[in-house]
């Protein structure tokens, strides 16, 4: 969607660990657009709300948890759950809420899928991932219905071009209202 409503710009992503790095790479013309959040509530900032995404656990169906509706990350505790390095601030929230031991941290998503799809070992999924069809057969997701496994995504540009990038903000905006 960012290219059909950017022509002309070249695109490119980054992860960081904290919102702050962002807006101050916004702010340093380092960045154009960012996705944080919280809304920075700041004036030099023009920002809309994007998303949310929810934490499940995806299980296999003979899993003790398997019959659950929801869990917390207390049900988590001592089970051995791979992810990727790469999932930016959820690997903060994981950390925060589970022992690292617990957790069998892969360096690429290529990894994580081969580990995955070799044994029944209960997995990290989102209800973003889900809606797009991410699902495997023999296996059950579940919400973790702890707060923080609740997130909602903001989108950012410096107040001084949010003319230039209406078009984007637009399209998310009806996208949000049409529920996608």
């Amino acid at each position: 969607m960012l290219q059909e409503r950017l022509p002309g710009k070249t695109l490119s992503a980054e992860l960081q660990d904290s919102d702050e790095k962002l807006i101050r790479g916004l702010k340093n013309q380092m960045y154009q657009i960012i996705i944080i959040h919280e809304d920075p509530d700041d004036k030099t900032l023009y920002c809309q709300r994007y998303m949310e995404e929810k934490l499940y656990i995806t299980v296999s169906e003979d899993h003790p948890l398997a019959k659950k509706k929801s869990i917390s990350f207390d049900d988590l505790k001592g089970l051995r759950i791979p992810m990727t390095a790469g999932i930016g601030f959820w690997m903060d929230i994981t950390l925060g809420h589970l022992a690292a031991s617990d957790l069998l941290i892969q360096s690429s998503m290529d990894a994580l899928m081969e580990l995955i799809d070799a044994s029944n070992l209960p997995f990290f999924n989102s209800d973003r991932m889900l809606k797009i069809g991410y699902e495997i057969p023999g296996r059950i997701s579940i919400p973790i219905t702890d707060p923080y496994a609740h997130a909602t995504y903001w989108i950012a540009c410096s107040s001084s071009e949010q003319k230039a990038y209406r078009p984007l903000f637009n399209a998310l905006r009806g996208n949000l209202i049409r529920g996608k």
